[in-house]
């Protein structure tokens, strides 16, 4: 059967297969030929045989319909006017090798048209074609690997189509391997038309490198993946990924796209990009970097995500960043180096989200306005200059995350803070400042004050919109050595709207300077440190009774363990608690430190009895007391240790009553009732003699 045909078919214009001026080039730099130079066609090919060391033809068919095999050897020279196909017809099986310093010319070329196409060009040899399609048709597969130095692909410019891999459902996969290079004068399409193919790029290796002159389409209708590891190089002018993934780790691994933008995730609908860029690699976007390349339509359902990752030399990005008006762009900063310097360079507009999710300590480096959230689930994220904190951006912190302000004035949008918001390194007159509203979600804010009286300087945090929820203060001491506060004292948090946020300092509740102690107290809508004398305030003294002292191991047994203080403080103090050593014979909801709240003085918890399953275990006894506080003086140990005695129901005990009657067995019964009724007998008859 003859199958192949030369008319390309593809979703564009098709490409003309005339004689090319450029054919008589590819002879003038033509390696003289060597030992075992050889052209050998094998199976089903066309032609076939053993061409010798240089041919010139037209069509080079390898895998018509059946399998086929071309070899290059050893300097040998092959130039076909025509295409060269491997693989034409479903079913059918193409491999060519290009090898030793070998060159292969063909007009046009197809590594798996509607079979599979398997092309391999290594050590020093060239590939010289005006338009090269990998897998063409729908059920085809091709393969193209261009592996080690010296070795190379080139193709011309103004050509219609270039380098086109995976079209119409079919599968291509190209690899540039191990400093090998192929330069595209024109563009690179990779999972064009019909919906449903998947196209693969690997570029591996130091030196490894493609080259392309004009665009890349990456990704149109199907999925694409792009590897880019170990020091490979991707270099394009306009560079679009619509559906898939474009990925760099290794040293030295580099995508350039240059003079213009790079768009991750596309206007065509669904669509879904990823660029990750991990461990010791690099990308430099001269026009920014669109995600999603979405605008003027907000309801768009296009995606665009972008990962920095690494741990000793995380990747780096240089380049903007600009979020589709859609607002499904996303950042991940995901890298675990905590050495404090890595510096995000890249400036950030438009709507969109920021996760921080790794352990690491991410310094932007540059001033950003975007819209949308900014979530710290883990690590770092820090000022590294003025503006840097996005005051559009609502921000929230996680309980392993950290918020740092560093040395500057910082405003964000708005702020839930449930982990660390630290201003310490800004000296005692940074701002904070929330333009909305702030939630404490049990989150705590460190921050500088000099110690003194009223005026002393002070770093805080200004709300402008509204307080809730929980938030502990750390203020550390910038110099001060204590001074009595006569008014409201120094104002640390200061709110705009509706104050309903609780704000304290830590445990035990106070700052000692000398000889004066620091509360913190709300005054209004605000919360200032305000001082009391030291002398004659004796810590609180701290006790705990159990109420009842013995339970039954049955159901619904329960006894209510009270923590008690001596005297009310105006600050929350938590006890330190020895708990009951676990058992099975009881439960607790007892947990050391047990917080009694400010301005009360008790706290309570419970131990629950566990229904007996064990006959006669005897009885068990729980013991809680009060443990010596974590911070020196913050309360005194009074009274003895409560105990809890669950007892075992099963075992019979004196209960100070009457003693039981005693049973008769069912045969002491049958004769106690002869008796009766014999002694009711006789005195009947006696009583009937009488009255006769």
């Amino acid at each position: 059967m003859f199958y192949y045909h030369l008319e390309i078919k593809i979703n564009m214009k098709t490409p003309l297969l005339s004689h090319s001026a450029a054919a008589a080039l590819i002879f003038c730099w033509m390696a003289g030929a060597v030992h075992a130079q050889s052209i050998t066609l094998t199976g089903d090919t066309m032609p076939s045989g053993n061409l010798g060391a240089d041919y010139a033809g037209t069509t080079i068919l390898v895998g018509n319909t059946d399998m086929g095999t071309l070899d290059v050897l050893n300097g040998g020279s092959l130039f076909n006017s025509e295409a060269g196909i491997l693989g034409a017809a479903a079913g059918a099986l193409g491999t060519a090798t290009v090898s030793g310093g070998s060159i292969w010319g063909p007009h046009q070329l197809v590594v798996g048209q509607n079979g599979t196409g398997v092309l391999n060009i290594s050590s020093g040899s060239r590939l010289n074609a005006n338009d090269i399609y990998i897998a063409l048709e729908a059920g085809s597969v091709g393969t193209m690997t261009v592996d080690g130095a010296g070795t190379n692909v080139e193709l011309p410019p103004d050509i219609e189509r270039g380098l086109l891999i995976a079209n119409n459902q079919g599968s291509g996969t190209l690899k540039v391997l191990n400093g090998a290079r192929l330069l595209a004068r024109n563009s690179i399409h990779t999972a064009t038309g019909t919906p449903g193919s998947n196209a693969s790029i690997q570029i591996d290796g130091p030196n490894s490198f493609i080259q392309v002159m004009n665009e890349c389409n990456l990704g149109m209708t199907g999925m694409s993946t792009i590897e880019i590891t170990h020091g490979g190089r991707l270099e394009c002018r306009q560079t679009q990924m619509g559906f898939g993934s474009i990925s760099l780790s290794g040293t030295d691994s580099r995508l350039n796209v240059l003079t213009n933008s790079l768009s991750i995730g596309t206007a065509e609908p669904q669509s879904n990009a990823t660029l990750t860029i991990g461990e010791g690699s690099s990308v430099l976007v001269h026009a920014g970097i669109r995600l999603p390349s979405v605008s003027g339509n907000i309801n768009a359902t296009s995606v665009g995500t972008l990962n920095i990752e690494g741990s000793a030399n995380p990747g780096t990005l240089e380049a903007g960043i600009f979020f589709g008006e859609n607002g499904l762009g996303v950042v991940n900063i995901n890298h675990t180096n905590a050495t404090g310097d890595y510096r995000l360079l890249a400036s950030m507009a438009g709507r969109g989200t920021v996760n921080v999710t790794a352990g690491g300590i991410t310094t932007l480096a540059n001033h950003h306005a975007y819209r949308g959230n900014t979530n710290i689930h883990a690590g770092v994220l820090r000022a590294g200059i003025e503006r840097s904190l996005s005051g559009n951006s609502d921000f929230a912190v996680a309980g392993s995350g950290t918020l740092d302000t560093h040395t500057f004035d910082a405003t964000v949008n708005s702020l839930t803070n449930a982990g660390t918001v630290t201003m310490l390194a800004g000296g005692t007159s940074s701002l904070l400042t929330v333009q909305g509203n702030y939630i404490g979600g049990g989150g705590v804010i460190a921050m500088n004050t000099v110690l003194g009286a009223d005026d002393s300087a002070t770093q805080a945090l200004v709300v402008n919109g509204d307080t809730s929820g929980t938030t502990t203060l750390n203020i550390h001491n910038a110099g001060g050595v204590g001074a009595p506060t006569s008014g409201d004292g120094i104002l640390v948090v200061e709110v705009a709207g509706a104050s309903n946020g609780v704000f304290s300092l830590p445990a035990p509740g106070y700052l000692d300077v000398g000889t004066v102690r620091y509360f913190l107290a709300k005054s209004g809508n605000h919360w200032y440190l305000q001082t009391r004398s030291r002398e004659g305030v004796p810590a609180p003294q701290a006790s705990v009774t159990c109420t009842p002292t013995e339970l039954l191991d049955s159901d619904h047994q329960v006894a209510t363990c009270t923590v008690t203080l001596s005297a009310p403080l105006d600050t929350d103090l938590p006890i330190n608690l020895n708990l009951p050593d676990e058992s099975p014979r009881y439960t607790s909801t007892c947990a050391s430190p047990l917080v009694i709240a400010a301005n009360t003085t008790a706290a309570s918890c419970s131990i629950t009895a566990v229904a007996n399953i064990t006959p006669n275990d005897g009885d068990v006894t729980a013991q809680l007391s009060v443990a010596p506080p974590s911070v020196p003086d913050a309360y005194v140990v009074s009274g003895a240790p409560a105990q809890i005695v669950i007892k075992d129901a099963t075992i019979q005990r004196p209960n100070g009553k009457r003693p039981a009657i005693p049973t008769l067995s069912s045969f002491g019964l049958v004769a106690m009732a002869l008796l009766l009724g014999v002694i009711g007998l006789g005195r009947s008859r006696k009583l009937r003699s009488k009255q006769s």
